[in-house]
């Protein structure tokens, strides 16, 4: 169960760069990570029908046993995994997969104290539209384990794209760089680095100048 656990970490690392990449960034690093895509979706649990299957089959157990901890925990997984195989393609569609295995982890939680599931569950808030949760629950994971990357990992892609906090999440990179990363990791990492500091200094240069009359509309003739 823990290696199956440390399995979907990995698949979730690689795909939530490409998703809000894509739904939240631009096209421009949409890239980023997309020669993973097809090989990751296919692997986080089999056929969206048998996924949703699963979830029924796992939300009937639960309604027996709703304080049984592991239960929870797979509900919550079975949920998520379900959310995912839809991201890329409706990630509207995919928010209430997300806010159920926020719910089902806010109950495993209780009885579980797992790096994995305190950064599933802190995923799920994001997602969910839950950002303090999110923030508070990324804050947990790295507190209780500041070397574990994709804590760091998916903390930093939560504060670009849902704080717009471009150099905490720079912090957040640079620090799992400092964790000797694999290859592939790292440059990732270092992806993520020159875009959140492309950002950044626009965000500077918008301070200093003021803001842009085009974009506001209120420019001359």
């Amino acid at each position: 169960m823990r290696k199956q656990q440390k399995k979907r970490q990995r698949i979730f690392a690689i795909v939530v760069v490409a998703a809000v990449a894509i739904t939240m960034i631009g096209s421009s690093f949409a890239m980023l990570g997309s020669s993973f895509l097809s090989s990751s979706t296919s692997s986080a649990g089999g056929s969206i029908q048998a996924q949703k299957a699963l979830v029924e089959r796992l939300s009937q157990s639960v309604e027996k046993n709703p304080s049984d901890g592991a239960l929870q925990l797979e509900l919550g997984n079975a949920y998520y995994d379900l959310a995912m195989s839809t991201i890329q393609t409706d990630m509207a569609a995919s928010q209430p997969n997300f806010k159920k295995a926020l719910e089902a982890y806010q109950v495993a939680v209780k009885t579980k104290r797992d790096i994995n599931l305190l950064v599933d569950m802190a995923t799920s808030a994001f997602y969910a539209g839950e950002n303090d949760l999110a923030d508070k629950t990324f804050k947990e994971a790295i507190t209780e384990k500041p070397t574990f990357l994709n804590a760091r990992f998916n903390y930093g892609i939560f504060l670009m794209n849902a704080k717009q906090d471009y150099s905490g999440a720079i912090e957040q990179w640079k620090t799992a760089l400092g964790y000797n990363p694999s290859g592939a990791d790292a440059d990732r990492l270092k992806s993520l680095i020159s875009t959140a500091q492309t950002k950044l200094d626009a965000q500077y240069q918008e301070m200093l100048n003021g803001p842009n009359p085009a974009k506001s509309g209120q420019g001359g003739k």
